[in-house]
This record gives structure tokens, C-alpha cells and sequence, in this order.
């Protein structure tokens, strides 16, 4: 869809089935422990890479909530035992803006790549927590990482995130926060 569209609960998205290009700016009016946008797999593991990668493309997330207490989450990543998880994903030319979280990797979350993309203003900018099969390559490209709190928080020794051709600027608290995991900067 296009335009602009006020969401006030999670919306969950099949990365086995949904690809996503628009030129849509996505509101978000909502408690602070949600999530705008939960991206999991109903399918198996097989069919997630034979389908190839799952693309979203143009996404501009936006917290409307200016109490810096109050804000929401914007993406989580995740699956469980029995499903396949948020994998071999790439999002391009995508806004995350003003959020308590802007990305969060849990469970099962690996091969997800952000091109030309730009995180701004949230308080922890990407998030990888512990958890089974989380944050293997993790890659960002060409982006913006800036006005934030912390731009990476990373605790899962399973991690490896690179960040290539990335501008990680005026991030108050941190710019990273590793205690498990591996970290490439180019």
C-alpha cells in the first residue's frame, strides 16, 4: 500500500509468503512492550530457501509517541522449534524512526540483510538478544545509524554482524554495546 497508515497493534508477517514494496509511511500508536511489525515463517525449512529472499522494500516505520518512556518497538525477528524463523530476508530503501527498539533479532532470525537504509532517533537501534540460531549474518549496507541511544546491543555468541559502507553517527549513549558475538566494521 501507499500513503499513510496508522497502526495501534502488531501486525505479523509470514516471510514465507509476503514480499512487501511500497511507498507507504507506517504510524505507530501503541503500548511500549509491542512490536509494529513481528516478522516470523509458518513453513518449513526447506521451502523458506528454495522460494529465494523475501524482499520489503520502501517501508518508512514511524513512532508517533514522543515520550521517550512510552515508545514501542518497531521490528521483531523471530520463529520458534517447529518453524523456520526470519531468515534470507533483505529490506532496501527503509525509514526506522523513533522507537524504543528499531530492529530486534530473536529466535531463529539469521541471513537478514537493511541496504540503503536508514535507523534513526530509537533508543537501541538494533537489538540481537540471546537465543537459539540468532543473528548469524547480519548485514547492513549503505546506512544510516544515527541520533539514537545505542546503535548495537548484541548478546548472542552465534552472532556476526557487518556493517558496510554504514554512517553510525551521534548515537548519546553508545555505538556499541557487544558482549557476545562478532562485529565487522568497513
Amino acid at each position: 500500500p501507499n500513503g499513510t497508515i496508522l497502526i495501534t497493534d502488531t501486525i505479523d508477517i509470514d516471510v514465507e509468503k509476503i514480499s512487501i514494496e511500497c511507498n507507504a509511511l507506517i504510524l505507530c500508536d501503541m503500548s511500549k512492550e509491542k512490536y509494529a511489525l513481528r516478522f516470523g515463517n509458518t513453513g518449513d525449512y526447506n521451502g523458506r530457501y528454495n522460494k529465494g529472499r523475501t524482499l520489503y522494500k520502501g517501508l518508512f516505520l514511524r513512532c508517533v509517541n514522543t515520550d521517550i518512556n512510552l515508545r514501542s518497538n518497531a521490528i521483531l525477528f523471530t520463529g520458534t522449534m517447529e518453524t523456520a524463523g526470519s531468515s534470507n530476508i533483505t529490506f532496501e530503501n527503509c525509514v526506522i524512526q523513533d522507537f524504543n527498539n528499531g530492529l530486534t533479532y530473536a529466535d531463529r532470525s539469521y541471513f537478514i540483510r537493511m541496504n540503503n537504509s536508514d535507523l534513526y532517533g530509537n533508543v537501541t537501534q538494533i537489538n540481537i538478544i540471546g537465543g537459539v540460531d540468532t543473528g548469524e549474518n547480519i548485514k547492513f549496507t549503505n546506512c544510516a545509524i544515527a541520533n539514537g541511544g545505542t546503535a548495537l546491543e548484541c548478546d548472542n555468541s552465534l552472532s556476526t554482524v557487518y556493517f558496510n559502507g554504514c554512517s553510525i553517527d551521534y548515537n548519546y549513549n553508545r555505538i556499541f554495546n557487544i558482549k557476545k558475538g562478532i562485529v565487522f566494521v568497513d
